[in-house]
């Protein structure tokens, strides 16, 4: 289940290693202008749209990229250290940036059919990109699966263990799908390994069905997908937004000189789609039961939006006034905890005020705070932070529907509507947006961070 297929060829023979390989190109303004015009033409005339991006997305966060003139494996090829006085941000504390938000819109709108990323920072899944919509070709460093029945985990650390060998990746974890039991596996794919199977076939899948391919911040100098080849071999359109030169150039349908960001904010005008604004969220799903005596218990994890288990709370209380429930005041080693949290002893007549601390990962408010009422079965919990008013907002919701959105059976939209008791409550209903044709003027906003390359 865990590695096979397509090897990846060492670091040495992958870096550029010529100022010509090297060198950065830009196109300028109006000839920048003039092919994001034919690329938002190329989109609307081809409805299967698959993205590739790389390490080129993610530069305006403040991450490297590994082949760019102060990338990874350039400096290493050529035997120098980073310039100091480059900003570098932590992958675990990094913004979406404006592409990454882009893409968000384009998959809410269902002008993206796919988005294949070569990327392991995590960014696409913590933008709000749906698991059904990416595969992450070479693994997610937040993300681990287990061997044995292909479960995915996510995680709000870093989840390989430092003293790990190369090609080491247990986490020291087991599943806890039942009667499973699995060893939990990292999913970063080191030079030389294989990828995943479940993940290599759904990517070559969705290449093979694409309409046209948009590669976003790739040299493609490692290609461990068909994607790319399909696009060439079919003559379907292949776009290419990349500062240097790709082994692929003279294959584009319109080769684009520019930076993603840049890009991406002139197509979505283009388009007539705004770029939304990116703001920490949370899920959380709920379930109710009952012991050998009637009464109730609630059992309380944390999801990616959908089914995938997400691990986010480093401590939780639940009281039922006045007095403090019986289960977990739990501090998480590294964050990192099972997955579910069972809070017994409750009174079913009373309401329960559930209190959760997370990560401080963006400067934001660590608690969040809300009142659950019993009685409902299952439930699911949205948790937006809101950055103008300092604080979380828990949304109520129904667990149904955050499966059916983590299975992608549908394109869903939660809704606010206010409750009797004037909390927010959360419905959810198909989407219908299609891609508009008008080429309106978009607002796009980005609290992403701005960096060279």
């Amino acid at each position: 289940i865990f590695f096979r297929q397509v090897s990846l060829s060492p670091m040495a023979s992958t870096a550029h290693k010529t100022g010509a390989e090297v060198k950065e190109h830009y196109d300028p303004p109006e000839v920048l202008s003039q092919k994001v015009k034919m690329l938002a033409q190329l989109i609307r005339d081809h409805p299967r749209l698959v993205v590739w991006t790389g390490a080129g997305i993610s530069t305006a966060t403040g991450i490297p990229d590994f082949r760019g003139p102060n990338g990874k494996w350039t400096l290493r090829a050529q035997k120098k250290q980073r310039d100091p006085s480059i900003k570098v941000v932590n992958s675990l504390q990094a913004l979406p940036s404006k592409a990454h938000m882009a893409l968000v819109e384009l998959a809410h709108r269902r002008v993206l059919y796919k988005l294949i990323s070569s990327n392991c920072d995590g960014l696409h899944r913590r933008s709000g990109i749906p698991r059904h919509m990416i595969d992450e070709l070479h693994g997610n460093a937040t993300m681990e699966v287990c061997k044995k029945c292909d479960r995915e985990y996510l995680r709000d650390e870093r989840v390989r263990l430092s003293s790990n060998g190369v090609h080491s990746h247990a986490t020291g974890r087991t599943c806890t799908a039942p009667g499973c039991k699995g060893s939990l596996q990292d999913t970063i794919i080191n030079f030389g390994e294989y990828l995943r199977s479940s993940v290599s076939t759904s990517a070559n899948k969705a290449g093979a069905e694409a309409d046209m391919v948009l590669v976003l911040g790739s040299s493609l100098r490692v290609i461990t997908c068909d994607a790319v080849d399909d696009a060439v071999e079919d003559k379907k359109p292949l776009v290419i937004v990349n500062l240097q030169k790709t082994p692929y150039d003279k294959d584009c349908a319109v080769r684009i000189w520019g930076r993603t960001d840049d890009v991406m904010v002139q197509l979505m005008a283009e388009l007539g789609l705004e770029i939304p604004q990116w703001q920490p969220t949370r899920y959380l799903q709920m379930e109710e039961s009952q012991d050998k005596d009637g009464n109730p218990s609630l059992a309380i994890w944390g999801t990616d939006g959908g089914i995938i288990p997400c691990t986010f709370v480093t401590q939780l209380n639940v009281t039922q006034q006045p007095k403090l429930l019986p289960g977990p005041v739990y501090q998480s080693r590294r964050g990192i905890h099972g997955d579910t949290f069972v809070i017994r002893g409750l009174t079913a007549s009373q309401d329960v005020l559930v209190t959760i601390s997370m990560h401080n990962r963006y400067g934001e408010a660590q608690v969040c705070q809300f009142t659950h009422s019993l009685g409902q079965g299952q439930a699911s919990y949205k948790l937006e932070y809101d950055m103008t008013m300092n604080r979380w907002q828990a949304h109520y919701g129904s667990v149904a529907a955050a499966e059916a959105f983590g299975a992608g059976e549908q394109q869903l939209e939660w809704t606010a509507v206010p409750s009797q008791s004037g909390a927010t409550v959360l419905a959810v209903s198909a989407a219908s947006k299609r891609l508009s044709t008008q080429k309106a003027p978009s607002k796009p906003h980005s609290t992403s961070k701005s960096t060279s390359a």
